[in-house]
């Protein structure tokens, strides 16, 4: 499978309680929310934050540790800015550039304990940031984890596991691959096959991989259990790993993308938004879920990523909850028995919910 590596880039750019306000079976009309069979919980949040208050205009991705909050948002001289929830204090933390301790692309925003996880595509280094520490002393306190040479395979997005593997997109190693468990140095030992959508067969390899590789991954506490969804279709999987194996016990599979025959192969046309944010603790796997067209690949993006949805699941893949949150959002982060989401609808907004049942911590 040959690919190119820009085109494949390009593609890839592509303190209350809360309290339950309504339930009813839903009738959504989107084959996966209705596959749950669950009655919908209509949850409000607890407090919201308007971000641009204290000058936070853009967040693509973000992290709570406490009272601290790790963004990765739109200033270009930083790949990590941290914010305090209490007091708005906010600085750039994470230079990017080509010097010692800076990132040039860096990819990835791994929450790991009390570490955020960053690996750079241009060095080929991984690095956790311990973010207490670096609050105190105002740089970052880094610790590499990975130096990936040659020919370890590109890495996308890693998700590390407690014992120091890592659960990445499988990239080329294998053909029609969704996932893949590497070992400490990089290397894929072992693979859950993609989604079994038909227009995955047909699909040339650049738009394959940018499917694949839009994925997000969460673990249980111990490293023994991952999930792992698309943002590009209603595909969620759960997998075991014990030493070097990986096993799938369970996935839904709902939405597939569309696709369009070209001169030059056959591509992506349009998809159904799927997860956006995918959180766990030692009971729970909590998954943001969309489910609205993109048919429109430039311009209905953002507005497909307003999640209505949050499917908790239990680890054995069991769906106990469909929670429908009040205020769309984005993207998630869980800390302790508390859930931050982030919208965009009027303003910039950190919405925490802390709801009932949900209080067992990572």
């Amino acid at each position: 499978m040959k690919i190119d590596l820009r085109q494949f880039a390009i593609l890839m750019l592509v303190v209350v309680s809360s309290f339950i306000s309504s339930c009813s079976r839903p009738g959504s009309g989107d084959s996966y929310i209705d596959s749950l069979g669950l009655d919908e919980i209509v949850i409000e949040p607890a407090q919201s934050i308007n971000l641009e208050d204290w000058n936070i205009l853009k967040v693509n991705s973000f992290a709570v540790f406490g009272d601290w909050v790790a963004i990765r948002g739109a200033d270009k001289r930083y790949a990590v800015s941290l914010l305090n929830l209490q007091t708005g204090e906010n600085f750039g933390l994470a230079w990017r550039g080509r010097g010692p301790g800076e990132f040039v692309n860096p990819i990835g925003f791994d929450r790991k304990d009390s570490s955020l996880i960053i690996y750079d595509a241009a060095s080929k280094v991984m690095v956790s940031i311990d973010i207490h520490k670096s609050s105190e002393k105002r740089i970052p306190v880094y610790d590499t984890l990975l130096i990936a040479s040659p020919p370890v395979p590109p890495i996308l997005k890693p998700h590390r596991l407690k014992s120091g593997m890592y659960i990445t997109s499988a990239f080329s190693e294998e053909d029609h691959a969704w996932y893949g468990l590497r070992d400490s140095t990089g290397y894929l030992v072992a693979s859950v096959l993609a989604p079994n959508f038909e227009p995955l067969q047909n699909m040339d390899a650049n738009h394959y991989l940018s499917f694949v590789a839009s994925s997000l991954y969460t673990s249980h506490p111990s490293g023994k259990k991952v999930c792992v969804a698309s943002l590009m279709s209603a595909a969620i999987s759960f997998s075991g790993i014990e030493e070097n194996d990986l096993k799938e016990y369970h996935r839904e599979e709902y939405n597939p993308p569309q696709i369009k025959n070209t001169a030059s192969g056959t591509r992506m046309e349009g998809f159904t938004d799927g997860f956006e944010g995918l959180q766990s603790n030692d009971k729970y796997v909590y998954a943001l879920y969309s489910g609205k067209k993109v048919e429109n690949l430039k311009d209905d993006i953002a507005q497909a990523r307003d999640c209505d949805y949050l499917i908790v699941y239990d680890w054995d893949a069991n769906p106990v909850y469909l929670l429908r949150l009040q205020i769309p959002a984005y993207s998630i982060s869980l800390s302790g028995d508390k859930l931050y989401a982030l919208s965009n609808n009027p303003n910039l907004t950190m919405h925490i919910y802390k709801m009932p049942g949900f209080t067992v911590s990572r």
